[in-house]
């Protein structure tokens, strides 16, 4: 049976990537031209997931001065709940531990608690409210993790 194996994006995965973001987040889905530069970007790290050579999740974060922002994490519907976000999760963790970051931020919708338990099972806490963050005027909890 075929095994999910998780690497490092880049650039021929950017079109499956934002199609997957779109896919889980709509119109506040990142676009092809963010993904394309953070493939590039040595201050980011965004990883993929792939089954049977197709990707199946993304996640990724940015690092600087210090500080990582967890930019998105999105897993395919049919793939969900079987612990790829929280191997991702953990991935970008250890990267930020790696590259200096001594914290690290996510800013997660204030109605998705499957994000927020994941964000929670690593230690985060809610520790802000951005107002009208998303495209619809949701509001988003920022959560840290002090690392």
């Amino acid at each position: 049976m075929a095994e999910i194996i998780f690497r490092k994006m880049t650039l021929a995965d950017v079109d499956a990537v934002a199609e997957l973001d779109k896919e889980n987040f709509g119109v506040d889905a990142w676009s092809r031209q963010f993904f394309a530069y953070a493939a590039k970007n040595p201050h980011a790290k965004y990883i993929v997931a792939e089954f049977e050579k197709k990707i199946i999740a993304c996640a990724g974060l940015e690092i600087y001065e210090g500080e990582a922002d967890i930019s998105t994490v999105a897993v395919t519907e049919k793939f969900r709940r079987r612990g790829i976000a929280q191997k991702m999760f953990a991935k970008l963790i250890r990267t930020a531990k790696k590259r200096g970051a001594k914290f690290i931020f996510a800013e997660v919708r204030t109605d998705n608690l499957p994000s927020m338990r994941l964000c929670e099972k690593f230690g985060f806490m809610i520790i802000g409210r951005e107002k009208n963050y998303y495209a619809n005027g949701e509001d988003a909890f920022v959560m840290g993790l002090k690392i």
